[in-house]
C-alpha cells in the first residue's frame, strides 16, 4: 500500500486532502508544521510527499531543504509536490529549480490531484474517486456555465456559494447597464474597471469561461486595443447575459436559510474555553485607597493580584503574568500613549479583559486611545465594591471565552466583490466596509480595526494614495495594510510591495485561503 505524508498548518485544508484521498487505499499522514514533519520523515518511508509552501515558523520550501540535508534518511528521493496559492508567472520553474517534482495550485483541482497521483503512483483507480468530495446538491448541478465544484472550493461551504451566487444576481443587471454605457459611450476607462471587476466576481461562482472572456476585454482595455472590444463586445455580452437568464431560473434555496439551519446545528456545540488562571495585573501610578481596595477585593475573590506602575517597561515586563488587566486613571493619564498602545496589543494578542476606574472624562479619553471595544467594563470613582466583583465576574468570564474578535476594514469599490468579501470573513472576524478610499478615512476616524483589505485599483481615490493618507495617521501607522488586486502580473505585484504592505491578495484566491493569509498577516 502506497504512503503519503501532506503537510498544512491549515486545518480545513488537512480535513479536505484527507477526503480527497480517503477512497484511494492509501496511507495518508498528514502534519502541521515543518518541524512534525521532519520528525516523520526520518522515520518513516514515503511514496509521495505534499508540502504547503507558506506556513509559519518552517516554510514548505525550508523544510524540503531540511529533509535534502539530512544525508541519512527514507526520503531523500522521494518525489514531492508543492502546493501553493502563488499564480504568478513563472512559479512552476521556480519549485521545480528548488527541486520540487510537482507544483499543484490551491485550491487543490480534483483533476491536477489525480495527475500527480496517477503519474508517480501507478495503478491507484483514481478515475471516480477522487471526484467523490464534490458530490454536489442538486440545485447546485447543471448550471450552464458555472463550474458548481470550483465555485464550492472558491467559497469554502454551501452556503457562502449561494450567498455568492445570490450577490452576483442581484447586480448583475445594474453592471449589465453600467458596461453598456460605458461602451456606447466610448468610455473606455469605465469600461476596463467593470471588466477588472467582473473577472474576479465571476470566476468566484464558478463562471470560469466568462472570467477569462473578461480578463481578454480588460487586457484590450489596458493596452489600449479598442478596435478589439468594438469587435468583441456583442459576443462578451451574449455570455453575459446567457448566464444572468440561467441564474434567474435556476431555484434555489436563500443563503439566509442554508446559514440559520447550520447555525442551528451548531447550537449544541459547547463553545470553546480557555484555561486561564485567576490573575489580575492592577496598573495604577500613585498609592491611593482606590488601589488599595481593588488589591484587597481581588484577593478576597481568590485572584493573586499584582500591581504595575503605567510604563511601558514595567507593563511589558508583567503582562504575560494575567489575563484580566485593571486600570486605575490617575492625573497624568495623558503622558503616557506608548503605554495605552502596549495595552491595546496586549488585549488584541492575550485576549485579555481591559477595566478602567475613573470618571468619565478619563475613560473617555482612554477609549479613543486603547480603542472602546478593547474595555470590557468601566467604572466611576469612588468605587462600588459590588460594582466592581461583578465587573470582575464579566472580564473573567470573557477572558474565559476569548470572544474578542479581531475587526477587518474591507475597502474596495466592486459592491458585489465587497458583500461577498464580508461574508466570507464575517464568521471569523468584525467587519467593517468601505467603498472609496475617502470613506474609509472617515471609517478609521471613528473605529479602531486589526487589518485594512485595500483594493489597489479604485477611482479618484486609489489604493496606493489611501495606503499612504492612512499611514499618515499615526494612531493607523502600524495596522497591517494588504492589498486586493485582480492584476497578478509581477510589475503590479512589484510595485504594490513598493510601498511596503503587509500582504497583497489576489481577488481569485479562495475563502480558505483569503483567512489564511489575513491570519499570517495579523
Amino acid at each position: 500500500m502506497y504512503r503519503i505524508l501532506y503537510v498544512d498548518d491549515e486545518l480545513t485544508n488537512r480535513m479536505l486532502f484527507k477526503r480527497l484521498m480517503k477512497d484511494l487505499g492509501v496511507t495518508l499522514d498528514v502534519a502541521e508544521s515543518g518541524m512534525e514533519a521532519l520528525v516523520k520523515l526520518k522515520s518513516t518511508s514515503y511514496d509521495l510527499l505534499f508540502f504547503d509552501h507558506i506556513m509559519p515558523g518552517m516554510s514548505g520550501v525550508e523544510l524540503f531543504e531540511s529533509l535534502k540535508a539530512i544525508g541519512d534518511n527514507p526520503n531523500r528521493h522521494t518525489p514531492c509536490v508543492a502546493l501553493t496559492g502563488n499564480t504568478m508567472e513563472g512559479a512552476a520553474e521556480m519549485y521545480r529549480e528548488k527541486g520540487f517534482a510537482e507544483y499543484i495550485k490551491k485550491p487543490v483541482d480534483p483533476a491536477e490531484l489525480r495527475r500527480v497521483v496517477d503519474k508517480y503512483l501507478p495503478g491507484l483507480d483514481t478515475d471516480t474517486k477522487v471526484d467523490k468530495f464534490f458530490d454536489l446538491p442538486a440545485y447546485l448541478q447543471g448550471i450552464k456555465g458555472i463550474d458548481s465544484a470550483y465555485g464550492l472550493k472558491m467559497n469554502g461551504s454551501e452556503d457562502s456559494f449561494v450567498y455568492s451566487i445570490e450577490v452576483y444576481k442581484s447586480v448583475a443587471e445594474k453592471r449589465r447597464e453600467e458596461i453598456e454605457a460605458a461602451f456606447s459611450g466610448e468610455n473606455w476607462k469605465a469600461y476596463t474597471i467593470q471588466m477588472h471587476s467582473l473577472k474576479s466576481a465571476a470566476a468566484i461562482i464558478g463562471a470560469l469561461e466568462l472570467s477569462e472572456a473578461a480578463a481578454e476585454m480588460e487586457n484590450a482595455g489596458v493596452v489600449g486595443d479598442y478596435e478589439k472590444i468594438r469587435l468583441r463586445h456583442r459576443e462578451f455580452m451574449f455570455k453575459y447575459v446567457t448566464l444572468m437568464n440561467e441564474l434567474e431560473k435556476k431555484h434555489m434555496p436563500s443563503a439566509l436559510d442554508l446559514k440559520t439551519f447550520r447555525e442551528l446545528d451548531d447550537m449544541n456545540k459547547p463553545k470553546p474555553v480557555r484555561q486561564i488562571k485567576k490573575n489580575a495585573l492592577v496598573i495604577c501610578g500613585r498609592e491611593t485607597i482606590t488601589l488599595r481596595t481593588v488589591l484587597n477585593k481581588l484577593r478576597s475573590m481568590g485572584y493573586r493580584a499584582f500591581r504595575c506602575h503605567p510604563t511601558p517597561v514595567e507593563f511589558d515586563s508583567m503582562k504575560d503574568n494575567a489575563d484580566i488587566y485593571v486600570f486605575i486613571c490617575g492625573d497624568d493619564i495623558e503622558d503616557e500613549e506608548d503605554l495605552y498602545t502596549r495595552m491595546k496589543n496586549a488585549c488584541v494578542e492575550k485576549y485579555a479583559s481591559l477595566m478602567v476606574i475613573g470618571d468619565p472624562g478619563e475613560y473617555a479619553f482612554l477609549e479613543t486611545t486603547v480603542g472602546k471595544k478593547r474595555i470590557t467594563c468601566r467604572l466611576q470613582t469612588p468605587l462600588i465594591a459590588e460594582d466592581f466583583m461583578d465587573g470582575i465576574d464579566e472580564c473573567f468570564q470573557k477572558a474565559v471565552v476569548g470572544d474578542r474578535r479581531k475587526t477587518l476594514l474591507i475597502v474596495d469599490d466592486d459592491e458585489m466583490y465587497l458583500r461577498m468579501a464580508e461574508n466570507w470573513l464575517s464568521e471569523d472576524y468584525d467587519v467593517l466596509t468601505a467603498h472609496s478610499g475617502t470613506m474609509a478615512i472617515s471609517v478609521l476616524a471613528t473605529n479602531d480595526v486589526d487589518a485594512i483589505l485595500l483594493d489597489y485599483e479604485m477611482p479618484v481615490v486609489d489604493g496606493p494614495k489611501s495606503f499612504e493618507i492612512i499611514r499618515m495617521d499615526y494612531d493607523q501607522k502600524d495596522v497591517p495594510i494588504i492589498f486586493l488586486t485582480g492584476n497578478r502580473d509581477r510589475n503590479s505585484v512589484v510595485t504594490a510591495y513598493g510601498l511596503n504592505p503587509s500582504g497583497y491578495i489576489l481577488k481569485n484566491t479562495d475563502r480558505n485561503e483569503l483567512l489564511k493569509k489575513i491570519r499570517e498577516c495579523l
